[in-house]
């Protein structure tokens, strides 16, 4: 018989799992500088994250699912969308769209810097995003892989004169050639949230990092060109990264050859560390290589800590 899996309440659960798990462990949320954690109860899973130094309130939004839930899927693949909701003196809230900076000041917000629950739906999709973050999920349990792909920088510019409408704000603006709408230092801005998933993940799991690969390839920048609109450019002065951090457990180890890097399309592919031979790094040799920018030691030293439990809210919130 056929058993059919839902797909977005599994990734809910899972998320929720380690959020819980974590929230038991105070020393842990020290750790990371973690300050507070929330659901957003909605049909679509999302939470809140609040990051000790971070430029912004973080969100991860599950936006689309790699599998039909079939017996037949081998794994199961969750896209989330990676966004920072700026804070005011932050430096990187200049970065942000005249549009992202008004409405996080405006009435569509609240005091904790996040969108008042009417107002979810109201604010466009694409706003805030900054990156999005991969989990694969192995069917038997064996391994899982957690990705974050974004650009160095993001960057929107006008290379002829717009009058641009905000209907959201009530607001109109012209843009002159050689002003820049939207100019994010993105892999900076995405980081945080991305390593305390993967240090909370690897701390769920017990297990620590198998494999981390780097793919690279040249990146691109948003440009109007006047009546024909927008266009994608590519800019060879950024970069589109791609970070996979794949774990593998002992069923995995025992029960299932391990899955192989897979190859970064179109992308120039770098070992960041391979526990089954040596980092990049020529310091290390089948270690994690403590040098690199890719990788946290708490991915390693997280699975093998012993902590007291605490009580916690079941969603980690504080």
């Amino acid at each position: 018989m056929t058993q059919t899996i839902d797909i977005f309440s599994l990734f809910r659960n899972r998320i929720n799992s380690m959020l819980t798990t974590a929230s038991w462990i105070e020393p842990v949320k020290q750790m990371l500088g973690i300050t507070g954690v929330s659901p957003v109860w909605d049909d679509v899973p999302a939470w809140y994250f609040w990051i000790q130094g971070a430029p912004g309130v973080y969100a991860l939004v599950l936006e689309q699912i790699g599998s039909d839930g079939s017996e037949n899927s081998s794994s199961f693949h969750g896209l989330f969308s990676l966004k920072c909701y700026p804070f005011p003196d932050s430096k990187e809230f200049p970065g942000f769209s005249f549009l992202e900076q008004r409405l996080v000041s405006s009435e569509y917000f609240d005091r904790t810097n996040t969108p008042k629950f009417e107002c979810r739906e109201t604010i466009p999709a694409p706003l805030f995003v900054v990156g999005a973050i991969e989990l694969e999920l192995d069917r038997e349990d064996g391994w899982s892989v957690l990705t974050l792909e974004c650009q160095d920088v993001i960057r929107a510019r006008y290379e002829a004169e717009a009058l641009e409408d905000y209907p959201l704000i009530d607001v109109s603006r012209i843009y002159s050639p050689g002003d820049v709408g939207r100019e994010i230092a993105a892999w900076r801005t995405s980081w945080p949230l991305f390593d305390r998933v993967v240090s909370l993940w690897a701390h769920y799991t017990k297990v620590k990092p198998a494999q981390i690969l780097l793919g690279t390839a040249a990146g691109f920048e948003y440009v109007y060109r006047g009546p024909a609109g927008w266009q994608c450019v590519e800019t060879p002065g950024t970069t589109v990264r791609s970070l996979r951090v794949l774990f593998v457990g002992a069923k995995g180890k025992d029960e299932i050859k391990r899955p192989p890097g897979r190859e970064h399309s179109g992308l120039e592919t770098t070992v960041i560390y391979d526990g089954d031979s040596t980092c990049a790094c020529p310091s290390h040799a089948g270690h994690a290589c403590k040098d690199t920018p890719y990788a946290n030691p708490l991915w390693w030293s997280l699975p093998d800590a012993e902590f007291t439990s605490e009580l916690g809210s079941t969603c980690g919130c504080t």
